[in-house]
């Protein structure tokens, strides 16, 4: 017991790397297709027959194991004692290999192929992987200069040989986190942000919808949406497709009936799917009113996450475990950090360097064990250590008031009704409404960090009212705008939805800042959904048109004068957009309107017939300036 309990105080404070066994998996797809119902089913949870709209994400924590069929819900406080001891497992694994044979890896990483059946890597990957693992570790080597003059903390931690016997035991087993993203079109914006690079997804679509030959389009469409969403963000992530209410679609061959049609729908173009090779089906079906289909459910998420943690780039070091145990203790007394908290933290076990430490918060953010968005400097100084804290409070603006209603009787006694009614129909919110539903500690932050995300912006200064964009609901109808024309066209991905209300957003803010209130030409129109009329710069209007079915973004130009200008500033806000929350995945060919002809050339063969007014003086087009870091405030003041 002294040796392993000496191994143990040892192991926590080297620095080796190992597989961890965690992982994210987030739950999408249309409202009331049953994702909360299958998260409870795969929880084993009792079915309830009342629906309730998911209101942003909702996050649980569970474990898995391979020696019981259901998952049950954990919430870790002692990660590095778990990690220690699972190395300390590999170690002794690995003496009791006869030393005379090459030595191997630690484990054979398995890859899937498109039926989901795990395939063993060659000789080479296995070299490749080896090589990638010594790259990945945050030992003091590759901080030569600083590793000697850092004091760092010795880390202790109780010892119970039970640690070393379940460590043994779990091997396989993991702890996921799920992620329930709710299914209303007015959280599409807000999930942008929250949906991360790696991890696990699954795709719900409720199978009645897809059966009926009147509703199997638009759930045919949402299906679409959520898979070029998760190209968008995670281009080499598995995707698990699941249908739910199989029952109560049941028929005489319905089943391969919606496997037709998906497969019509989806073709070979997302690799990522992992199929239901038991059932040779796109899909794996399944009714959480009587647990059909839910073993399967669960056992596939098991197999892909498993895989996923195991894949050597995804391995850490126990000192990054460390690292992470140290920034949510303070959970207890906050709900977010400032980066230069984190570095103290960091500093204390011998992490320094904001780059490394940036890598640390990003390994976590992807595992969902917090927020760590890094797009600009204003949002890398913030860790959010308690992500369904963040959700919710977004969620009090960002949602559907019909749905998702708050206390009326408590907005009543604030003298708040007609503040939430303002909201939740126009669009529009006031300081005081968010005052009450964030608090006057956190009214601030959350202001700062919805600007920041695009998510809010400010409408004129005078009014005291900020514009918040997703969760506007009026479409604006109209035939034609007879004014000069260009066309930002994304089919060549597709326009994901929010993009558009970003774009808004920041036209609102830019011209907050460039018109002053009182020189305005008119009475700025109200915002719709899909709808802009602005002044952007003094005598710079212009009019945003959002043709959602037609993957479009339209611009129409007052004046001919603007309208090389008008390219410029949008095409620079659609590069901030994609540089921010896209990944420099979202794609575009932008096209402008002959005046002579009315015909739409694009704009490369513009600027090579200097075609005017287009392009009357050398204009930038916004790829060629550095948004990667930039504020928002910054940036719309350097247009």
């Amino acid at each position: 017991k002294l040796h392993l309990q000496f191994k143990f105080f040892e192991t926590l404070n080297k620095n080796e790397t190992s597989c961890w066994n965690r992982a994210r998996v987030m739950i999408v797809g249309q409202a009331k297709a049953g994702k909360s119902s299958l998260v409870r089913s795969m929880l084993n949870e009792r079915f309830d027959p009342v629906w309730n709209s998911t209101v942003g994400v909702s996050i649980v924590e569970t474990e898995t194991s391979i020696t019981r069929e259901v998952w049950k819900k954990s919430k870790k406080e002692d990660n590095a004692s778990e990690f220690a001891a699972r190395i300390m497992i590999e170690q002794t694994s690995q003496a009791s290999v006869v030393q005379t044979k090459k030595p191997k890896l630690r484990f054979n990483f398995p890859t899937f192929s498109r039926s989901g059946k795990p395939e063993k890597a060659s000789k080479e990957q296995e070299m490749m992987h080896e090589q990638e693992l010594e790259t990945i570790s945050l030992d003091q080597d590759i901080l030569p200069n600083q590793s000697k003059q850092v004091r760092k903390e010795i880390i202790q931690r109780d010892f119970n040989e039970s640690l070393i016997t379940e460590a043994a035991f779990k091997k396989n087993d993991l702890t996921l986190s799920l992620w329930d993203f709710g299914g209303q079109n007015v959280f599409y914006t807000m999930h942008h942000i929250f949906l991360s690079a790696q991890g696990v997804y699954v795709i719900a679509f409720d199978m009645k919808e897809l059966a009926e030959e009147t509703t199997s389009g638009a759930a045919l469409e949402y299906v679409g949406f959520w898979l070029k969403s998760i190209r968008l963000h995670a281009p080499d992530s598995p995707i698990c497709i699941v249908g739910t209410f199989a029952h109560e679609a049941a028929g005489n061959g319905i089943f391969r009936s919606i496997n037709r049609r998906l497969l019509a729908y989806v073709g070979d173009e997302f690799p990522q799917i992992v199929k239901n090779s038991s059932d040779r089906l796109l899909y794996f079906p399944c009714d959480n009113k009587d647990g059909f289909g839910i073993l399967r459910v669960r056992k596939t998420i098991e197999e892909i996450a498993l895989a996923e943690t195991i894949r050597p780039e995804r391995h850490i070091s126990m000192r990054m475990v460390v690292f992470l145990d140290k920034i949510l203790e303070r959970a207890k007394s906050s709900e977010y950090l400032d980066f230069g908290t984190v570095k103290e933290i960091g500093l204390s076990i011998g992490i320094t360097g904001d780059e490394i430490i940036r890598k640390c918060l990003n390994v976590f953010h992807q595992r969902g064990l917090l927020v760590y968005l890094s797009s600009t400097e204003a949002l890398r100084n913030i860790v959010v250590i308690n992500p369904q804290w963040l959700v919710d409070n977004l969620s009090k603006v960002i949602r559907d008031g019909s749905v998702h209603r708050l206390n009326e009787q408590e907005v009543e006694s604030k003298g708040l009704v007609e503040d939430m009614k303002m909201t939740y129909e126009r669009g529009f919110t006031t300081l005081d409404f968010l005052q009450y539903v964030w608090g006057k500690q956190h009214q601030g932050f959350f202001l700062d960090l919805m600007r920041q995300t695009m998510l809010l912006c400010e409408w004129r200064k005078t009014q005291n009212l900020f514009l918040v964009p997703s969760v506007l609901q009026t479409v604006f109808v109209i035939d034609e705008i007879d004014e000069l024309k260009c066309t930002f066209d994304f089919k060549q991905s597709f326009l994901p939805n929010g993009v558009f209300q970003q774009i808004m957003c920041m036209c609102v803010a830019h011209s907050a800042l460039k018109v002053k209130d009182e020189s305005l030409e008119k009475e700025p129109m109200w915002p719709f959904r899909n709808y802009l009329s602005i002044e952007l710069e003094p005598g710079f209007n212009l009019k945003l048109l959002e043709d959602h079915s037609g993957e479009k973004i339209h611009v129409f130009i007052e004046n001919e004068r603007f309208a090389s200008r008008s390219v410029q500033v949008l095409q620079s806000m659609l590069y901030k957009v994609n540089v921010d929350f896209m990944n420099s995945r979202l794609l575009w060919e932008t096209f402008v309107e002959e005046p002579d002809t009315e015909n739409m050339v694009s704009y490369e063969e513009a600027r090579r017939r200097s075609l005017k007014p287009w392009c009357a003086s050398v204009e930038k087009d916004g790829r060629n300036q550095n948004l990667s870091s930039t504020d928002i405030l910054s940036f719309l003041e350097s247009l």
